[in-house]
């Protein structure tokens, strides 16, 4: 399949027509590309163990559906960045999310990007990492609503090396930079590495993916009702 969901059952992008004041719609971005014809799409995105093979970006993909089926089912606004199995560049996506920002300019706009770890050095290296941009905007206050239920999925979640008391992570990744200079809050996220067999295999199961989806949407769940009590995450 071309294309990761199937937008009869499940829309690219859905509006809620009652949202509360101010609307937030999320966006959701499954990190790489997903399988064509069996082909994997991104390069050096996967890992290979003796009897198993793990892609990225096709977990990614699992993860975001499940996440885009609990926005809809209640009722919060999404759009996802990409619904291909190809490796749509960065680029690419971020002009379809400015593209729909410009749409919908009196919503409160949250980007959420989906991925896994990796490391060659460290076989045993593990958790969950969270990154936002660096300096202080409002995505860190948006991130502090996430913080519980990353807690809550049995994973370790692995701090700020350079500020030890801080799970925050501060990276200058094109997505979180592309998606704060159109005014939205912007978070990465890392669930696990798939570079280590055990968390690998956790990865690859629909458990998991539900875990992050929830934890996801539990996240923004909290978001939205404190961007519609106090106006900002703040």
């Amino acid at each position: 399949m071309k294309e990761f969901i199937d937008t009869k059952s499940l829309p690219r992008l859905y509006i809620d027509q009652d949202a509360g004041k101010p609307p937030v719609m999320v966006h959701v971005d499954c990190g790489h590309g997903g399988s064509l014809q069996g082909l994997y799409q991104t390069k050096g995105k996967q890992w290979d163990f003796e009897d198993f093979q793990i892609f990225e970006g096709v977990e990614n993909r699992k993860t975001g559906k499940r996440l885009a089926e609990q926005f809809y089912n209640n009722h919060i606004s999404y759009c996802f960045t990409t619904i291909s199995n190809a490796d749509e560049s960065l680029t690419t996506r971020m002009e379809y999310m400015d593209h729909v920002v410009k749409q919908y300019p009196k919503y409160k706009h949250v980007l959420l990007s989906i991925h896994h770890d990796a490391t060659e050095s460290e076989s045993d290296a593990n958790g969950v990492s969270f990154y936002t941009s660096p300096n202080i905007t409002d995505s860190d206050f948006a991130a502090n609503l996430y913080f519980p239920y990353l807690f809550d999925m049995g994973l370790r979640v692995r701090v700020n090396r350079a500020k030890p008391q801080e799970y925050d992570k501060e990276s200058n990744f094109f997505v979180l930079r592309k998606a704060e200079a159109m005014g939205a809050m912007a978070m990465l996220f890392e669930f696990g590495f798939f570079t280590n067999r055990e968390e690998a295999l956790k990865i690859m199961t629909d458990e998991f993916h539900q875990t992050c989806a929830n934890a996801l949407y539990k996240g923004t769940r909290d978001l939205i009702t404190k961007l519609q009590k106090d106006g900002s995450p703040r």
